[in-house]
């Protein structure tokens, strides 16, 4: 489930793709209790998110770069940030 704006539920952050597959919204608050329900939930939300390839992503939890973070657990007030992976050499 997602809420507009509440400070005691994990916010996730939207740059670029996401935050147009977001309509354009900067943050998202999602009531979560780990990365793939805060996957999940922004799925079920804006189905648009599922191109986007979150579960292959690198995710920033409070700062904290993980990868295969599908199960870690999320803090009422996490801070999130989805990661695309770098191209180039």
């Amino acid at each position: 489930m997602l809420s507009v704006a509440n400070s005691t539920v994990p916010r996730v952050h939207l740059l670029g793709d996401l935050k147009r597959r977001c309509g354009g919204r900067k943050t998202v608050d999602v009531e979560a209790e780990t990365v793939s329900q805060v996957i999940a939930a922004l799925e079920a939300r804006f189905p648009d998110v599922r191109q986007a390839g979150l579960g292959h992503m690198s995710v920033a939890i409070d700062g904290e770069i993980m990868t295969n973070a599908d199960y870690v657990t999320v803090a009422p007030e996490a801070e999130i940030h989805f990661l695309p992976a770098l191209s180039g050499g």
